[in-house]
């Protein structure tokens, strides 16, 4: 069922079909009913975040990009930060590609805003059982950032909020 789901939904990520919120919502809620069964060692789970991954990349070597349904899927990724809570390998995964992301994004206005909804699921939604190691994952990546000296990769507000 999950991999039906996860495509309808990619599907529904292109323009003029679910909007940022009704995507997030969606994926987050799909992911958190997957990883709550358990019964599959979140295997589904991670089968909706390489799923997500998939598209995006394919999205971001496109020219031109389409920037909207490539916002929309990063987002929607970045959302499914506490619907994870209960695997910590996932958990890991997961950040160490959304860093990724971050990292390899060519633009700032957009490498912006995947930081700044970052920040926001850390702030607001991540739960507590979850937020030690997400918090040393944030800090460790503005570390990194720090150390290489690279301000157009990512900007120092990262530190913001936190």
């Amino acid at each position: 069922m999950v991999p039906f789901y996860v495509t309808s939904l990619i599907d529904c990520s292109a323009d003029d079909m679910l909007n940022i919120d009704q995507l997030r919502l969606a994926f987050a809620s799909l992911v958190s009913g997957s990883t709550s069964s358990n019964s599959d060692n979140g295997s589904l789970t991670w089968y909706s975040i390489e799923s997500l991954l998939a598209k995006i990349n394919h999205l971001r070597a496109l020219q031109p990009r389409p920037e909207a349904q490539c916002n929309r899927l990063e987002l929607a990724l970045v959302s499914l930060l506490p619907s994870v809570s209960s695997n910590d390998d996932i958990l890991l995964k997961l950040l160490e590609n959304i860093e990724k992301l971050i990292v390899e994004e060519d633009q700032p206005t957009q490498r912006q805003l995947l930081l700044e909804a970052v920040r926001d699921e850390i702030l607001h939604r991540v739960s507590d059982v979850q937020r030690e190691t997400v918090l040393r994952w944030w800090y460790s990546m503005a570390k990194l950032q720090d150390t290489t000296g690279d301000s157009n990769k990512v900007k120092p507000s990262i530190h913001a909020g936190l």
